[in-house]
């Protein structure tokens, strides 16, 4: 049962949040025809078609002095990933791979030990 976007309420608070984009530059690149189908009469070889992700994270800053990380990123250590991952990997999804959320953190002076906690997605 879905819910109207009309019926959704909120709490009221006085806090708002800052909300920071980190481009980590990994990219996931899948075989498009695990995920979408050429439009009827199309040439294109779906074989060949590939949708590429973008790998992304969120620093999300609370006024209290919170910061809490939203990772959406892809871990370059894919040996320890699940065994649904390798699997992935070896069916033909390929990943590129830039500066992970730490590096990224280090690189602009983020201290570490200021994150409150870590969402994983």
């Amino acid at each position: 049962m879905s819910v109207s976007p009309h019926s959704l309420t909120f709490p009221s608070s006085t806090a708002t949040v800052s909300v920071k984009i980190l481009n980590s530059s990994k990219s996931l690149s899948v075989l498009s025809h695990y995920c979408l189908s050429a439009a009827p009469g199309s040439t294109a070889d779906e074989s060949a078609l590939r949708l590429i992700c973008a790998g992304e994270s969120f620093l999300i800053e609370h006024p209290s002095g919170k910061k809490v990380i939203y990772d959406l990123g892809v871990r370059k250590d894919v040996s320890t990933a699940s065994k649904a991952w390798r699997d992935a990997l070896a069916s033909g999804v390929q990943l590129e791979y830039g500066p992970d959320v730490v590096e990224t953190f280090i690189q602009h002076g983020i201290d570490l030990k200021s994150i409150s906690a870590v969402i994983w997605g």
